[in-house]
C-alpha cells in the first residue's frame, strides 16, 4: 500500500513555504502558564512480561523464545509493498497545508484511526529526504472484542467502542517511506508466557495517541499509564515458519497469538514485538482533567534540537476545561533513562490531540470536533512558566500527534476522521 504518488514529500516543501504564513494569527499579548508538581506522574521502568505459569521472565526472554518459532527481522527487513492505484485525498485542507493520501482502505476503515506520527529525524536527526528514511504512524482498533478485522467481516460505525480495554485488535503502526510513498502496517504485539509456560504473544489495546521514535526506540502513549517501548530494530515476519510442525498463519484475519500450535497476528506479515513499559505509580483514573494527579497521556513529541533531547506529553481536556498540563522528560544517549520530568506546565489549551517543542517553543494540536482545528505556538522565555508571545493557524480537521522535522523545518501530523484522514506538513511559524 502506499500514498497517492503524485505527493512526494520532497517536492511539497515549496508549496507549504509559500502559503502557510497567511493564515497565522499573531497574539499581541503575552501569557503565564503555571507550573506543576511533576511528583504525581514519576515513570519507573519494567521489562518483565505477564507470565501466566508464574515466571519473572523479560520480554525480550520470551521474544528470543519466539523467534524458534516466528521469523526475526531487522527494520530493514520489512518490505513495503508496491504502490496501489488509490484516489485523491478527500479531505479539503486549509492553505499552507500539503497532504499525502492514505489508502482507500486505510481512508475508508471503521475500524482502524490514525493517530499518532514520528519520523526517522527523531531517531537520528537523519533528514527525511535520505534514502531508508521512514515516518510511522500509529493507529488503533476502533471495534470491539467481537468484530472481525475489517467493514466485510463485521466492524462498522455501530460497534464502536469508547473505552480502551475492548480494542482487540489493539495497536499498529504504518512504516512509510517518503521518496517513494510506499508503506507497511504492522501491528504491535505484547511478548508473555501462556498458562502452559509456552512463549506467545497478544495485541496492545491502547489508543496510541502519540509515539515518538528515539534511537531504535519506539515510545508509545498508554493514556492511562506512561509510554510502551517497541525495539525499531526487531520485527517479527510471520511469512518465515522457523520449526517444522508450528506453522504461522497470517492469512486468518481473526486470530491472534500461539492457538494449539499455530501462530496468527490478525491477518498482518510483520509484527513489532515490546521490550518493556514506562509507568505511572497511580494510573489516571479516567476523570475529567483535574490539574493535579497522574498525567494522561494522550500524545507524544520529541526535541532533538536541546541537549538533551526531550519528549514532551500533554494531557487531552474537554471544552471548558482550562488545567490541562503539559510534561517533558530529558533523554540519554540511550533514550528515556530517568523517570521524573525535566518540567511541566499547565497551559490552559482545551482538547490538545498534539504537542512538540523545539527548544523553548512549544506546538499543540487543538481538535475542533468537525471543523478545523488549531495549531497552537506558545514562546517561553527561560524564566519556568513565562510565555513572551502566542500565535496561532488553521489546521486539519480531525488534527492529531505532532512531530518536527529539523531538517526541513516542517510539522507534521495526521488527521483521523473516517474518510477524511491525511498525513500533512506544514512549515513551522
Amino acid at each position: 500500500m502506499s500514498f497517492h504518488t503524485s505527493l512526494r514529500i520532497s517536492a511539497v516543501t515549496t508549496m507549504i513555504a509559500a502559503s502557510s504564513l497567511a493564515a497565522i494569527i499573531v497574539s499581541p499579548s503575552a501569557a503565564v502558564a503555571s507550573p506543576v508538581s511533576t511528583s504525581d506522574f514519576v515513570l519507573s521502568y519494567s521489562t518483565t512480561a505477564e507470565n501466566l505459569n508464574g515466571s519473572g521472565a523479560s520480554m525480550q526472554t520470551v521474544i528470543n523464545a519466539l523467534t524458534g518459532f516466528v521469523g526475526a527481522v531487522t527494520r530493514s527487513g520489512v518490505s513495503l509493498p508496491d504502490t496501489a492505484n488509490q484516489s485523491s485525498c478527500s479531505e479539503a485542507l486549509p492553505a499552507g497545508l500539503s497532504p499525502v493520501c492514505f489508502t482507500d482502505g486505510d481512508d475508508n476503515s471503521p475500524e482502524w484511526v490514525p493517530q499518532g506520527v514520528t519520523t526517522s529525524y527523531d531517531s537520528s536527526g537523519t533528514a527525511l529526504s535520505a534514502s531508508g528514511s521512514r515516518i510511522v504512524v500509529s493507529w488503533y482498533d476502533n471495534c470491539s472484542s467481537t468484530d472481525d478485522a475489517d467493514s466485510t467481516q463485521g466492524c462498522t460505525d455501530t460497534n464502536k467502542v469508547s473505552t480502551d480495554m475492548y480494542r482487540s485488535k489493539g495497536t499498529r503502526i504504518s512504516l512509510l517511506d517518503p521518496l517513494t510513498l510506499d508503506y507497511r502496517n504492522v501491528i504491535l504485539v505484547e511478548p508473555f508466557y501462556n498458562s502452559y509456560g509456552n512463549a506467545s504473544y497478544k495485541a496492545v489495546p491502547v489508543h496510541a495517541g502519540g509515539i515518538a521514535w528515539y534511537g531504535n526506540l519506539l515510545y508509545v502513549a498508554d493514556t492511562d499509564n506512561g509510554f510502551r517501548v517497541f525495539n525499531m530494530n526487531q520485527f517479527f515476519d510471520m511469512s518465515k515458519q522457523q520449526q517444522s510442525g508450528y506453522p504461522t498463519d497470517y492469512g486468518d484475519k481473526t486470530q491472534m497469538g500461539r492457538q494449539s500450535g499455530t501462530f496468527y497476528s490478525f491477518g498482518y506479515r510483520f509484527m513489532l514485538p515490546q521490550i518493556g513499559r514506562w509507568s505511572q505509580a497511580t494510573t489516571w483514573n479516567g476523570s475529567t482533567c483535574l490539574g493535579y494527579g497522574p498525567l494522561r497521556f494522550s500524545n507524544v513529541g520529541l526535541d532533538r534540537s536541546t541537549s538533551p533531547a526531550r519528549l514532551s506529553v500533554a494531557e487531552y481536556c474537554p471544552t471548558g476545561n482550562t488545567t490541562s498540563r503539559v510534561a517533558r522528560w530529558n533523554l540519554s544517549g540511550s533514550g528515556l533513562t530517568n523517570g521524573t520530568p525535566a518540567d511541566a506546565y499547565a497551559h490552559g489549551l482545551e482538547r490538545v490531540q498534539g504537542v512538540v517543542t523545539v527548544g523553548n517553543t512549544y506546538y499543540f494540536n487543538a481538535s475542533n470536533g468537525g471543523s478545523y482545528g488549531t495549531t497552537h505556538r506558545f514562546d517561553y522565555s527561560s524564566t519556568a512558566g513565562t510565555i513572551l508571545s502566542t500565535s496561532s493557524r488553521t489546521t486539519a480537521i480531525g488534527c492529531e500527534d505532532l512531530s518536527y522535522d529539523g531538517s526541513s523545518n516542517r510539522l507534521y501530523s495526521v488527521a483521523e476522521y473516517y474518510g477524511k484522514r491525511v498525513l500533512y506538513g506544514l512549515t513551522r511559524f
